[in-house]
């Protein structure tokens, strides 16, 4: 017992080895038929084969992940007062990984959102997730923090449409409007990212196109300065005071 409490409080978000993880996994799964003792008691055999079906349950999910979600469910157990089934930990699991691949994902393209949330999940699933995105001791590894970002990067900014974008005039940019305005924040985001979410070429072409980017706007600022002088020039002063607009209005009002 007292080395069950030992591996369930270890910092479970630094496991140097596989070893380690795997006796933090077992520890917890322990843990939970513990804290929900109700139903038949089991002898050995039993106790290995429900270990290894949720050991199963878990398979492939990243250690840090898996002891999270194990913890929370002695908080938020659907079977209260037994303990939760293999299939309870399998779909917590993968509730976890989406919500955490989506507040990656938010991280990337568009800004940093953290802890993550579900509404798949219990409130206070996330209460203790621990460390920030690319923090060492985030529940996400940097490995798969990566995955999912490069992912993602190479589906909203294909090789093309950044070929694509370095061809643009200010004119196009300014016709497209909020099409490209999105985009183009997102590759920002993206931008500030770890050098290793986008291979270095692709990193260098990045840069290109948000220098291109800069010089595009300061294009428009420039053109849209020229058309309001031009228009002054032309028409005169187009822009007015309310204290100008409301006696115009009086002034219209006056009989003649």
């Amino acid at each position: 017992m007292a080395n069950v409490v030992a591996m369930t409080g270890t910092n479970t978000t630094l496991m140097p080895n596989l070893d380690e993880a795997r006796r933090a996994i077992a520890a917890n799964i322990v843990a939970l038929e513990i804290a929900f003792p109700a139903g038949r008691s089991r002898d050995k055999d039993e106790r290995d084969v429900s270990a290894a079906i949720y050991m199963q349950a878990i398979s492939g999910i990243e250690p840090a992940i898996v002891v999270h979600v194990l913890k929370a469910l002695r908080y938020h157990n659907p079977r209260n007062p037994f303990p939760p089934t293999p299939q309870d930990v399998y779909e917590s699991s993968n509730k976890t990984v989406g919500a955490l691949r989506s507040a990656v994902l938010t991280y990337g393209s568009i800004n940093y959102q953290w802890p993550p949330s579900s509404n798949e999940l219990p409130r206070g699933w996330f209460a203790n997730v621990g460390a920030s995105l690319f923090e060492p001791t985030c529940i996400v590894s940097d490995a798969l923090a990566t995955t999912w970002l490069s992912e993602a990067f190479r589906h909203a900014w294909p090789d093309n449409t950044l070929k694509q974008f370095l061809n643009f005039g200010w004119r196009d940019l300014e016709s497209a409007g909020g099409l490209w305005s999105e985009q183009l924040q997102r590759l920002r985001q993206f931008n500030k990212l770890p050098a290793k979410v986008v291979d270095l070429a692709t990193a260098a072409t990045v840069e290109t196109a948000l220098a291109h980017l800069d010089k595009l706007q300061g294009e428009i600022a420039s053109a849209r300065t020229a058309e309001k002088l031009r228009r002054e020039q032309k028409y005169g002063r187009q822009i007015f005071s309310n204290a100008e607009f409301d006696n115009a209005d009086r002034i219209g009002d006056d009989p003649c």
